[in-house]
């Protein structure tokens, strides 16, 4: 989704504002939400400022995301059947899904457990009702991003079929996948679309968090440009993963609560920065750029608190601009 910083600065200011004069703290996130929930019609717009401050209470989040991702109707009497219906299609495409793959169903010993690779192969089937993009064989490396963010809503999701809808919908929402409705001519130049979509994508969010650093410490910024460690060297891969693989998923959980509830994807330039500003003392005492992109690969334990604190305080006004989508 484009970027346009004007906006994004109207939007801070409003939600801070808003925020303060409802006097809410992150102690009084579980009470708000508890009150937004309980009643018979339910519009996500109410708490999706509360959720990009303050995140959501555990016993809260999957039902949440639910109602963010527009997986849940407004009307509390429709939950159910919507419930229903969701089941049944999950079903259905996990049984397509294993067939394509050559497994055979009911057999004795026959395991249909649902792996990453197939939860992957179930969201892209799903957005192009093609069987080739069913089978999981291939082109295991460029769906890395896909797969390892599938991986971690198995982990979070206490059931299968909430984590093929939710990921389904991450991955769409966040363009992580193609949606396109024109013939597919064959899973190779779907593949070749969708990374080239995706690094279209990533290159204004690059641009971003480059000036974001650059304002908020220069001297980070400075290290990186004097060891010529280019930003898409190490936050390519954060943000075409949406932080999944660089934290676990009891962090990562917290993470998606923000990102979910912010549809402009600003918040994953915020997260990126706020990253390296509470790695500063680590990162300036690299010497070389090798070490620098092996730190930033694969990072220590760090307080996930401060990460989305500070990246809630982030300015906004160096945010790139692009025409709005």
């Amino acid at each position: 989704m484009a970027i346009n910083a004007s906006a994004l600065t109207r939007a801070q200011n409003f939600r801070s504002g808003y925020l303060q004069s409802l006097g809410v703290t992150s102690v009084q996130v579980k009470d708000s939400l508890e009150l937004i929930l309980s009643h018979d019609t339910i519009d996500p717009s109410q708490f999706s400022l509360l959720v990009q401050q303050y995140g959501i209470p555990s016993i809260y989040r999957m039902l949440v995301w639910k109602l963010l991702l527009d997986l849940l109707p407004h009307c509390k009497v429709d939950w159910q059947f919507s419930e229903c219906q969701r089941y049944e299609q999950f079903e259905s495409m996990h049984r397509l899904v294993c067939i394509l793959n050559g497994q055979q169903l009911g057999a004795p010993g026959a395991s249909t457990e649902l792996t990453p690779a197939l939860l992957t192969a179930m969201c892209l089937l799903t957005t192009k009702n093609d069987g080739r993009l069913g089978v999981i064989s291939r082109h295991t490396a460029e769906l890395e991003h896909a797969t390892l963010i599938a991986s971690n809503f198995l982990e979070i999701c206490d059931s299968d079929v909430d984590a093929y809808w939710l990921c389904l919908r991450f991955l769409t929402i966040n363009e992580l996948i193609l949606q396109s409705k024109e013939r597919l001519v064959s899973a190779d130049v779907y593949f070749i679309r969708l990374r080239s979509r995706i690094d279209e994508a990533l290159r204004p969010l690059l641009e971003s968090l480059a000036s974001i650093v650059k304002h908020a410490d220069p001297q980070i910024h400075a290290r990186l440009l004097g060891l010529e460690v280019r930003y898409d060297e190490f936050a390519a891969g954060w943000l075409r993963c949406r932080f999944a693989g660089l934290f676990p998923p009891f962090a990562l959980e917290r993470i998606w609560d923000r990102l979910i509830a912010d549809r402009t994807n600003s918040m994953c330039v915020f997260v990126s920065a706020s990253i390296l500003i509470n790695a500063r003392s680590s990162l300036l005492s690299k010497r070389t750029k090798v070490d620098v992109l092996a730190f930033l690969t694969k990072l220590p334990e760090c307080s996930i608190d401060r990460v989305l604190e500070r990246a809630a305080r982030m300015p906004r006004n160096h945010m790139t601009d692009q025409p709005t989508s």
